[in-house]
């Protein structure tokens, strides 16, 4: 194996197992949905313009 090949290689690994220390050590923590959330999509400038679901679509205008 060539030394660029090599350092490539252990490079992956050690990526590799720093992810994993990082999930077994619980730094990352799952994330559960409670409820369902609501989000309104409205224009910035204007407010009271806001998109509407209308028969399962989004309806922008």
């Amino acid at each position: 194996m060539k030394d660029k090949t090599l350092k490539m290689l252990l490079g992956i690994i050690a990526i590799n197992l720093t992810i994993q220390t990082a999930n077994d050590t619980g730094f990352f923590t799952a994330a559960y949905a409670q409820s369902i959330q609501k989000v309104a999509i409205c224009d910035p400038i204007f407010d009271s313009t806001c998109a509407r679901v209308s028969s399962g679509e989004l309806a922008v205008e």
